[in-house]
């Protein structure tokens, strides 16, 4: 380290990094780094200016290690390490790439030994200047009145403290649900959003209608129901995908993003209420917005927050973010907003949730992430966040309080339902703070495969309560997910000799049985596993990824990486050592699925094209174009299924040979389960897609809080 090896602070730009602690800080908020890029950070910061030579990274960092290949260590190390310094390898400000030699840190750095000396201002010289002479007696006089005042005033302190103390430590009254009543029968799903990756009310209220997305992803509308309940009905629009960001204070207009695609930014409009022409609002496109109280806009794209007038004109940026921006809310006084940051950057749900003052300073965490809490929300006084956590199988309403007063004592957090609903979409609050709102279901699906002769959906594995299911090549055996609780189990064909391999909390995703039927790969949030059909102990592959797709040979393992919000790219893993190797020109492509042993069938990273890669030469081709919600292979591999969104989606057939598209059946009026936000297309081995039919119940409630 430079000046001495024992510094325990180095600062650069706007970043802090506490040697010790292994933290790297902006502006005083702590940004998440993972192990190997921080170990890259710190040996660049040793020698600062100067050239570290890849050699010196694998003899540092990387000898020990065996299941990545070397290479790719480095750079995704490095790229992971640029997107947390907002630096690039094409405009350094921080680390500078020296073709066939190294890396260099270019920043100016300062050193210390503690956080507070970076900046402690060096003492005054003590020159004896300016003193004054006091004589003995003034002296004396001068200390017993100043002991006296101090007795007096001490004595009002304690007595003081005694009352602040006895303040302190009562609870201030705690809110507490009455009654629950359901507000909506219409069957439809809700709350689903323009992003896969969020879970989230999407409610809004102007005092008298509840306004509400339902329908399935990518082909959602904008719905609304009484205050008091009663028939739902349609707020027509021309907007594609319309999805409820909020509304304005004085309820006559929603703000809303609408577009194709399945990933942000969108167009961000406002929509007239109870009916009108919606209008634009500015130029931009945005992750998430809302509306302040005086009706300017606050919106995010990417990490940037901006504000701007009324119609969206004159967007300015208020501050860049740590993280990528996936909801944001201002508070009913709108000095305040609140924000939930996608800080890994993979679109997952575990958020971390902060706050910030409206003009972009303060900003501070509330939350840190847990794939067990969700989507919070003021309440309408903006003492409290109202937000889901998840127990078991079921989601339950909590109310944080997170302003008590200056002197008052925060109480802990505070249940506010205890089922039988799950509420997995946290709740709103109603305009005069007397009831909240949310949607609640009850869980449960019916997996279905579309016979192609009689050109019905009829049962498979008797409509059991599952998703995903996969056969061997042979047919003979299936592993699925069972439903709501996403446990990966195995079975014959016909459901006999049902096993269940992944056991609670573990909620997995993603199964695939590998072409020989001996094991099953799968993902959770923690990485991509490995089990054996006979159960035993899952082997972790890779770390965070998706999608696990067996090569025909069933040697190698596809797999997807997504960072930075839309970043993909693929991995191959080998099934024998674990060893990954990054697929050539995947970058931008990902969810690939095997055509043949040779070539891969991918997505470009808007979803909005399937290309075919050649594996051998990295080279691409245009295999189809439209709005791709979901797709597979049969297994002949002779065709592609896929299903699309849109106002009318189908399931579509495309014959690999000739690229001819046969459409198959249209799920205009099929309920298609949501499951981790997606339905997931699969093919049955006589070539029959299969789906699962949404049976949960999902309606909106008023909760009536007291």
């Amino acid at each position: 380290m430079p000046e001495s090896n024992a510094a325990s602070f180095i600062r650069f730009g706007t970043f802090e990094l506490d040697v010790r602690a292994r933290e790297l800080r902006r502006r005083g908020l702590k940004i998440k780094l993972q192990e190997q890029p921080l170990q890259v950070l710190l040996v660049l910061l040793e020698k600062p200016g100067q050239i570290v030579s890849r050699e010196e990274l694998r003899q540092r960092i990387w000898q020990a290690d065996t299941f990545v290949e070397f290479d790719q260590g480095v750079y995704s190390a490095l790229r992971r390490l640029r997107e947390s310094l907002d630096d690039s390898a094409e405009n350094p400000r921080y680390i500078e790439t020296v073709p066939r030699r190294g890396y260099r840190f270019i920043a100016p750095i300062k050193t210390a030994t503690d956080s507070v000396s970076l900046n402690a201002p060096q003492p005054a010289d003590e020159t004896g200047q300016g003193s004054i002479s006091i004589p003995k007696v003034a002296l004396v006089s001068i200390i017993r009145l100043r002991w006296l005042s101090a007795a007096l005033a001490g004595g009002v302190i304690v007595v003081g403290a005694v009352l602040l103390i006895a303040w302190w430590h009562t609870s201030p009254p705690s809110p507490v649900v009455d009654s629950v009543v359901q507000l909506t029968d219409d069957g439809q799903i809700k709350g689903a959003g323009l992003s896969s990756d969020i879970r989230s009310a999407r409610l809004a209220t102007d005092g008298l209608r509840i306004y509400f997305n339902e329908g399935p992803p990518l082909s959602q509308k904008i719905g609304q129901v009484s205050v008091t309940g009663g028939p739902t009905a349609r707020v027509e629009t021309r907007l594609e995908n319309p999805t409820i960001e909020g509304a304005t204070r004085d309820g006559s207009e929603l703000i809303i993003l609408a577009g194709s695609g399945a990933t942000p930014p969108f167009p961000l409009w406002a929509m007239p209420l109870p009916a009108g022409e919606p209008r634009p609002l500015g130029s931009t496109e945005a992750d998430a917005a809302g509306s302040l109280p005086d009706g300017r806009i606050i919106s995010a794209t990417g990490k940037d927050l901006f504000i701007a007038g009324h119609d969206g004109s004159s967007p300015r940026e208020l501050v860049s973010l740590p993280g990528r921006v996936a909801s944001l809310e201002p508070s009913p006084d709108g000095k305040r907003v609140l924000l939930q940051l996608d800080m890994k950057g993979d679109n997952a749900n575990e958020l971390e949730t902060f706050e910030l003052a409206v003009d972009g300073t303060g900003v501070k965490t509330i939350r840190s992430s847990s794939s067990n809490e969700c989507c919070f929300h003021w309440s309408w006084d903006g003492n409290y966040l109202l937000y889901s956590v998840k127990a078991a199988n079921r989601w339950d309403i909590w109310a944080l309080p997170i302003h008590a007063g200056v002197f008052r004592k925060l109480t802990k957090p505070i249940r506010l339902t205890t089922g039988p609903l799950s509420f997995s979409g946290g709740a709103i609050p109603s305009r005069d703070g007397k009831q909240i709102f949310a949607v609640a279901s009850k869980q449960h699906g019916e997996l279905l495969r579309y016979d192609l002769k009689l050109h019905q959906f009829v049962p498979l594995l008797s409509g059991i309560s599952a998703t995903d299911a996969t056969f061997s090549d042979d047919g003979k055996w299936v592993a699925y997910l069972s439903y709501p609780d996403h446990s990966v189990w195995r079975s014959r064909s016909n459901g006999t000799e049902r096993m269940q391999l992944t056991f609670p909390p573990v909620e997995a995703s993603n199964p695939f049985i590998s072409p020989d039927g001996s094991r099953v790969a799968y993902t959770t949030d923690s990485g991509t596993f490995l089990i054996d059909i006979n159960g035993g102990t899952a082997k972790k592959i890779y770390e965070t990824s998706q999608n696990p797709m067996w090569s025909p040979d069933g040697k190698s393992i596809l797999i997807t990486i997504l960072s930075g919000g839309i970043n993909y790219s693929m991995q191959m893993i080998d099934a024998g050592t674990g060893r990954a190797s990054l697929v050539r020109a995947s970058e931008g492509k990902g969810a690939g699925i095997w055509l043949d042993q040779k070539t891969l069938l991918a997505a470009n990273a808007t979803q909005t094209k399937l290309l075919t890669l050649y594996l051998d030469s990295g080279k691409s081709t245009n295999f189809f174009t439209g709005s791709p919600v979901d797709w597979i292979n049969s297994p002949d591999r002779k065709y592609v299924y896929i299903t699309t969104g849109g106002a009318e989606p189908i399931i579509q057939r495309i014959r690999v040979r000739d690229r001819m598209v046969e459409t198959i059946v249209s799920l205009k009026d099929f309920a298609q389960l949501s499951n981790y936000s997606w339905t997931r297309l699969r093919v049955s081995p006589d070539g029959s897609p299969t789906l699962t039919r949404a049976l949960d119940t999902q309606e909106i409630y008023a909760l009536q809080v007291r």
